[in-house]
């Protein structure tokens, strides 16, 4: 998995019985410097990248602040390896 300063790695879990590794993302790129949301084109863009990397996409949860915007999503992705 490449390491990029918008997506940080927040846990890799390895579940033995199924040999199933589960990886948390988040994303936070952001469409220009102050935009206060994230540009969703991008992250639909990285979602089919880690796609054709071979993870599948369990979940996305949006990430908000006290405000209600939008400022990150996390990602739960699942690899059969």
């Amino acid at each position: 998995m490449r390491d990029e300063r918008t997506i940080k790695l927040l846990y890799r879990f390895l579940c033995k019985d199924e040999k199933l590794e589960q990886l948390v993302l988040e994303f936070k790129k952001h469409k220009r410097f102050w935009y206060p949301e994230v540009d969703v084109s991008k992250l639909n863009d990285r979602i089919f990248e880690l796609k054709n990397e071979g993870w599948i996409v369990i979940s996305i949860t949006p990430n908000s602040n006290w405000l209600g915007v939008v400022k990150s999503y996390s990602i739960l992705l699942q690899n059969n390896s």
